[in-house]
């Protein structure tokens, strides 16, 4: 009984191999039941900006006035007919190409990228503007203990790139003449001392404390300080002689 099996189950091979072909075993990807979808050759693959009207082409087939090309007013006519092909379920991909003369005097086709947008090269946006990032700093806003703080340092490199309210204060202070030295719109020497001297940055400093942990080194406002120099490493004589090197336009 066995070997019957076994001699069935290969004459059973040998129809089937002689009956059945590749072709029809062998799986698709497309569905039989859905409508066939046009030839690639079929489908206009020029879309040229021709004096002031827009030629559709298929340069693969015969030229056929009305049919092969087709003319658009403008892009507003060539949007409703590619409205039309999709609601064929025609889907044709367009290149979009300008008529132009080279320095022999030839014409020739230069290919863009949208018809929209025909400055190839050119972004057609300007940069991106940053976007102001909140600054989570614990030194600043956590009452009862954390207010009124100086922010704090950002060892860690986290704010690198970010357009935090740090960066608003210090861009939003271009229009006017600052002292501090590191910024670009420094006032100078004279104008930082001046500034100082007006007791500006009064509210900078302890008014309780007149000396700091380190001996001799007064840190009270400098207008209650006799001897101490109008700024860091600027003596009271420096200034003057930075007043007359003016005076003598020797100094701008």
């Amino acid at each position: 009984m066995k070997e019957q099996l076994i001699i069935l189950g290969f004459i059973a091979g040998l129809i089937f191999c002689a009956t059945h072909t590749n072709k029809s075993l062998m799986e698709g990807f497309n569905d039989s039941n859905r409508a066939p979808q046009n030839k690639e050759s079929d489908c206009p693959n020029l879309l040229v900006k021709k004096g002031n009207k827009l030629m559709l082409l298929n340069n693969r087939k015969a030229r056929i006035p009305g049919i092969n090309p087709i003319f658009f007013d403008n892009l507003e006519d060539y949007v409703e007919f590619n409205k039309w092909q999709r609601s064929q379920d025609i889907k044709c991909p367009v290149l979009y190409f300008n008529e132009m003369q080279d320095a022999q005097g030839n014409t020739k086709f230069r290919m863009l990228n949208d018809p929209l947008d025909p400055q190839a090269g050119l972004p057609s946006y300007g940069p991106p503007m940053a976007t102001e990032v909140p600054l989570y700093d614990s030194n600043m806003d956590h009452p009862p203990y954390n207010q009124n703080n100086y922010h704090g340092f950002d060892p860690t490199n986290q704010n690198t790139g970010r357009y935090t309210s740090l960066d608003k204060v210090f861009y939003s202070n271009k229009n006017r003449n600052s002292a501090d030295a590191m910024k670009m719109n420094w006032a100078g020497a004279e104008s930082s001392r001046r500034m100082v001297r007006s007791g500006k940055y009064d509210k900078n400093f302890r008014p309780e404390a007149k000396f700091s942990q380190f001996k001799g080194i007064a840190i009270a406002p400098p207008q209650q300080q006799n001897n101490a120099p109008t700024s860091a490493g600027a003596k009271t004589q420096d200034a003057q002689i930075d007043r007359q090197l003016k005076q003598q336009r020797q100094l701008k």
